[in-house]
């Protein structure tokens, strides 16, 4: 019988071009033994189902759910109840995971019992160059609480591919994914800081996380996205901000929050230099000026 540490949630959605380096980068570490591969193909049009059936004949381990497309956060709160492992851990399709790390990662998710553990995550452009990387920790702690981990780290970094959740945790405390937004990572993540008591994290290079063109352009500035930005990524950010728990989960709050409000100023003024968006956004603009 397999002793499943983690369970990897993939969902999948029109990305032919970049699915097979995504699988092979999980598939290539020898690591059958120890982890579920739960692939959800989320109505794609073009020819990932077809990939995914190919890898499916050939990996028993795999888990392949074909359905309507219901969007990025719905299919990972099913990917989660599908789950049986220790720890979840979440990959986009169109990213990949270094070569040879996953075994270290098992080990240490074998021998820990946090909330969560963080890794490094490394983001390329097109060419596989790297840009810059997350977590990139002068030293390693273990299970520590919360607040002193938060206070060596100094980071509140609110992707839910950096980390490796215990399962258990996540189930007992009710964390999902908000559905229907662009930004399904903020509530899963903030919610996780909030509960969490014990977390680790490791010097591990572990994910890929994908810059390409579409990733860009998914950002371009439009009435839809501007009002998914308040709601999101300022209205929520200060609901966190002000109902944390932690005093240091705050403060980074309130940094990430000015930031925010920045970037949203920043959007604001390119969109009516372009005139692709409406003048109302203007009182928003007002409204939520930035400051820390």
């Amino acid at each position: 019988m397999k002793n499943i540490i983690i369970s990897i949630i993939i969902p999948i959605y029109n990305v032919e071009d970049y699915l097979e380096r995504c699988l092979d980068s999980i598939l290539n570490q020898n690591i059958s033994n120890y982890i579920e591969l739960i692939c959800i193909n989320d109505g794609s049009t073009d020819n990932s189902l077809s990939i995914l059936e190919n890898y499916k004949r050939d990996y028993s381990f795999i888990t392949l759910i074909n359905q309507t497309n219901i969007g990025l956060g719905a299919t990972r709160n099913k990917g989660m109840k599908m789950a049986t492992g220790k720890y979840l851990m979440f990959v986009d399709s169109d990213d990949w995971l270094e070569q040879g790390c996953f075994p270290t990662l098992i080990t240490y998710a074998k021998d820990l019992d946090s909330d969560f553990i963080e890794f490094e995550t490394l983001v390329r452009n097109n060419k596989c160059e790297l840009i810059k990387s997350y977590n990139t920790f002068n030293e390693e702690y273990t299970e520590y609480p919360l607040e002193n981990y938060l206070q060596n780290t100094n980071t509140l970094l609110i992707t839910a591919w950096s980390k490796l959740w215990n399962r258990e945790f996540i189930i007992k405390n009710h964390i999902y994914f908000e559905e229907n937004t662009r930004w399904e990572d903020i509530e899963f993540s903030h919610a996780a800081f909030n509960l969490a008591e014990s977390v680790s994290n490791r010097k591990v290079k572990v994910y890929n996380y994908f810059l390409g063109q579409e990733s860009i352009t998914r950002t371009r500035m439009t009435d839809e996205y501007l009002n998914q930005f308040i709601k999101q990524r300022i209205i929520k950010n200060i609901y966190w901000k002000n109902n944390s728990k932690s005093k240091k989960v705050r403060e980074l709050m309130k940094e990430e929050l000015y930031y925010a409000k920045r970037r949203f100023f920043i959007k604001i003024l390119k969109g009516l230099k372009t005139s692709s968006i409406n003048w109302k956004w203007l009182w928003y603009l007002f409204k939520y000026y930035p400051t820390r």
